[in-house]
C-alpha cells in the first residue's frame, strides 16, 4: 500500500518499503557513530586493564623484594597474610543448622 509523504513540491506516493529503506539509510550514520564509540570505549577499557595488570606485577615483585630481607632477619617465611583473623566455621555451621 503506498504511503503519501509531504515535500516542498507537494505530496507524492511512495511504497512502504521505500519509506522504511529511507529511514534505515538515515539511521546508518547514527549507528556507525555508536559502533565507533563502542570500539573506542572497549579499546580504552582494555588499555586500562593491561595497565592495572602490569602494575600488579610490579607490586608483586616489590613484595618479593621486601619479603627476602624479612625472611633473612626473622629466619621464618614472610607471612602472606596480614594477621587477619580466621573465621570460625564451626560457629557458622551451628548458626546455619539453627536457621534451617
Amino acid at each position: 500500500m503506498p504511503v503519501k509523504t509531504g515535500s516542498k513540491h507537494g505530496q507524492k506516493s511512495v511504497p512502504e518499503n521505500a519509506l522504511a529503506q529511507e529511514v534505515f539509510q538515515e539511521n546508518e550514520p547514527i549507528d556507525q557513530k555508536a559502533r565507533q564509540k563502542k570500539v573506542a570505549q572497549l579499546e580504552s577499557l582494555m588499555s586500562a586493564r593491561t595497565a592495572v595488570i602490569e602494575r600488579i606485577g610490579e607490586m608483586v615483585h616489590q613484595i618479593k623484594q621486601i619479603d627476602t630481607p624479612i625472611e633473612t632477619l626473622t629466619r621464618r617465611p614472610a607471612s602472606s597474610r596480614s594477621g587477619a583473623e580466621r573465621r570460625n566455621w564451626s560457629e557458622v555451621r551451628e548458626r546455619v543448622g539453627d536457621w534451617i
